[in-house]
Parts: C-alpha cells; structure tokens; sequence
C-alpha cells in the first residue's frame, strides 16, 4: 500500500529516534494485523486521563483548615485553563 503512494515504512529505529526527540514512548502496531491497536489506545487514554487528573489538582484552590471553605481573598484569582494539546502523534 505504501509502495504504491511512493512512501515507505518507518522503521524502528527511526521511531524510537523522533520518540526520544519528543519525550515520548514508543510503541508499535499494526492496524492490518490488528497487533498492539488495543494496547495502544488504552495507554493513550490512561496518559491523557492521568494529565487531566494532575492539571485538575494543581489547579484546585487551597482550602484553608477551616471544614475546607476559602476564606475570601481579594488577590486570589483563578488560573485560566491552558488549552489542551495532543499528547500523541
């Protein structure tokens, strides 16, 4: 198929180099053979589940000792969400 659009398979070795480059993990699949597809999107899932959990809690206000209510505090503003990016290619 990739012969025929004049491309040519990456290889793993080439992978492993742009994934490094990204600080990312390198995985492989194959969605013809349907190997490593499932493995794949459910550690995809599990990184964005857990970067949205960890940007969730930075975010949270402090809660002072008082049964968790903030006191008010005219300088205390809440920080603006940045907008999402893809975590995978």
């Amino acid at each position: 198929m990739l012969k025929t659009q004049g491309l040519t398979p990456v290889t793993t070795e080439q992978g492993m180099a742009v994934a490094e480059k990204m600080c990312a993990k390198y995985m492989e699949c194959s969605s013809k053979e349907m190997r490593g597809v499932d493995e794949i999107f459910d550690y995809a899932i599990l990184t964005v589940v857990a970067t949205d959990r960890r940007n969730q809690e930075a975010a949270a206000p402090p809660t002072s000792a008082s049964g968790g209510k903030r006191s008010p505090n005219p300088g205390f503003r809440i920080p603006k969400r940045k907008k999402r990016r893809c975590q995978f290619l």
